[in-house]
């Protein structure tokens, strides 16, 4: 980890070069660990590791993901010669390929030699399963796969075996098929969802040549991880890990303290990109902004609700919308009647304010978390960048107006 100083700008409202939108009271962005002087000034020291810090909006921005363990051992993650006594081939060969490879040195390279050709092996096998597994009814598995000399077609299905009261049972999910460029990494993705009194004790993986003719392709970089579970919710897959590694990720945060954080009425405004959502897995739950202490909420803007306060608005999740790898902002109003919520220009919902968000003591203590509902909490997958905070609630003029203004 490295210190970066995260950028707070305080300035004196005064007429800009587009007079409609007003100059925010507080910004925070993460382009320089420089101090921009612009009117008043004070800066908030941030620890961010550089690794976090990828092209943005208006600069960097800051780019999340949620917490990770890849459940598969490093033989099955990183394919290698003992994967290959455990495979069952239908007019399929295999062997261990010395390149090319997304992760590590080595891929499994399947031939299949006609239109329905099929490998299949265990991902787990499991004679006592951690509770990992045991209490999880949801995983999300993702490869990457790669056709070559030409485009294919692959098919993906798992399968769990386990004990069922006291009787043992095969469960199958539905199989999902991928078209596969020609020559391309391309990373596949599928959603398992079990009986919850199935104890997983073997979850046995089946790749199917759907292509018309025979094809060759790479499977690389396989994870396993579980999904649609507290704290996260998620059903897309993370960066690729290691076989029987984790990872945990530090969400950004600071004090309000002494910040004019608005309360009466002000407005929010933060650019958003979501990662690539892959075999359009958008379910589940993601947080790119909150404030608050604990659960105490003063201000939050989710995938499908917004709050201010007791006042809350909940609309259909916007992660498809948000499925076009471009950023797109989120904007959060509110004055002693309403509450409204943006996504770009469009208005997502509104409802009447009841009570004040926070007290200005509250605030003191409170913690601005970015990209999160609380730290690792709901973390989103994406970029967050350019949070800018207003003294007063904009219109729907102004925020169609924040889209086009010059960064």
């Amino acid at each position: 980890m490295s210190r970066l100083t995260l950028l707070v700008l305080l300035t004196t409202l005064s007429v800009s070069a587009w007079a409609a939108v007003p100059e925010p009271a507080l910004r925070v962005t993460f382009d320089s660990p420089q101090i921009v002087q612009v009117g008043a000034n004070r800066a908030a020291p941030l620890a961010l590791s550089p690794d976090l810090l990828v092209p943005g909006k208006t600069g960097q921005g800051l780019r999340l993901q949620p917490d990770a363990t890849n459940l598969l051992p490093p033989e099955m993650a990183d394919p290698d010669e003992a994967l290959l006594k455990q495979l069952v081939l239908d007019g399929a060969a295999a062997q261990i390929s010395a390149g090319p490879a997304v992760a590590g040195k080595t891929s499994l390279r399947l031939v299949f030699d006609r239109a329905g050709a099929s490998c299949a092996f265990p991902l787990l096998s499991l004679a006592d399963p951690p509770a990992s597994l045991t209490q999880s009814s949801s995983f999300v598995f993702s490869a990457w796969v790669r056709s070559l000399g030409g485009p294919g077609r692959v098919s993906l299905a798992l399968r769990a075996k386990g004990l069922n009261k006291a009787n043992e049972e095969t469960v199958a999910t539905p199989t999902q098929t991928f078209d596969l460029p020609a020559d391309q990494w391309q990373r596949i993705a599928l959603v398992v969802d079990l009986p919850k009194d199935v104890v997983k004790q073997e979850i046995t993986v089946q790749i199917e040549n759907t292509a018309p003719v025979e094809s060759t392709v790479l499977l690389d970089a396989l994870q396993l991880e579980r999904a649609k579970a507290y704290p996260q919710y998620h059903s897309t897959p993370t960066d690729w890990l290691p076989g029987g590694t984790s990872r945990q990720v530090a969400i950004p945060s600071f004090r309000i303290g002494g910040l004019p954080i608005p309360v009466a009425e002000g407005s929010f405004a933060l650019w958003v990109r979501l990662d690539p959502v892959l075999a359009d897995l958008t379910a589940g739950e993601v947080t790119w902004f909150a404030i608050g202490n604990g659960w105490t909420r003063g201000w939050e803007f989710s995938s499908s609700n917004a709050t201010a306060g007791a006042a809350g608005v909940r609309f259909r999740s916007i992660l498809p919308q948000l499925a076009d790898s471009q950023f797109h902002l989120l904007t959060l109003t509110w004055d002693q009647e309403k509450v409204a919520a943006y996504l770009d220009a469009e208005l997502l919902a509104e409802a009447q304010l009841t009570a004040p968000p926070l007290s200005p003591d509250q605030l003191i203590s409170a913690l601005c978390v970015l990209g999160s509902h609380q730290p690792r909490r709901r973390t989103c997958f994406g970029t967050v960048d350019d949070l800018r905070m207003f003294d007063r609630a904009l219109t729907a003029e102004q925020v169609a107006e924040l889209i086009q203004a010059p960064e």
